[in-house]
């Protein structure tokens, strides 16, 4: 039985050709690991910018009202329910010391309220100070907020 052998030139074609398909292939699985990574990437840019927005919505609240009362404490711990699992740990804590401040306001302003069925003056206007010193630094929130946030919710590379 006779083997034929194909001539060289034949030979080095087919075998350019194989390379040629290696590396077409290798570039489709490249381009489609690249779109499957970008679109990670904006499915949580999506979830951050969602926490951002509920976080500064339930604070534009309490600083347009002036008041914070049980279920503005709800709303916000709601809101910010899942910045743990969305950034870092300085958005963390300094969320933990914002519900800290919404908190603090809503017993002074309970406890203005109570003033004004008969509660001393004195501490009437003890709980209207600290309210108003709660608020102001609730106030500054947003700027604060936003520059912690940031470097979370940057896109760094141009998507296509």
């Amino acid at each position: 039985m006779q083997v034929l052998q194909l001539p060289v030139l034949v030979q080095w074609i087919q075998f350019i050709a194989t390379i040629f398909i290696a590396l077409f292939a290798a570039n489709i699985t490249y381009r489609q690991w690249a779109t499957a990574h970008e679109r990670v990437v904006l499915d949580l840019f999506e979830r951050r910018m969602t926490v951002y927005e509920n976080v500064r919505k339930v604070i534009a609240e309490v600083t347009r009202d002036g008041t914070a009362d049980g279920e503005t404490v709800l709303h916000y711990v709601q809101a910010a329910d899942r910045l743990g699992l969305l950034f870092g740990m300085e958005v963390l804590s300094y969320s933990d010391e914002t519900r800290e401040r919404i908190v603090r306001l809503a017993y002074h302003n309970t406890m203005i309220k109570g003033g004004a069925a008969g509660q001393r003056v004195n501490d009437h206007d003890v709980h209207s100070e600290k309210a108003a010193q709660l608020l102001k630094a609730l106030g500054e929130f947003h700027d604060d907020f936003s520059v912690l946030v940031m470097p979370y919710v940057r896109i760094t590379k141009k998507l296509r």
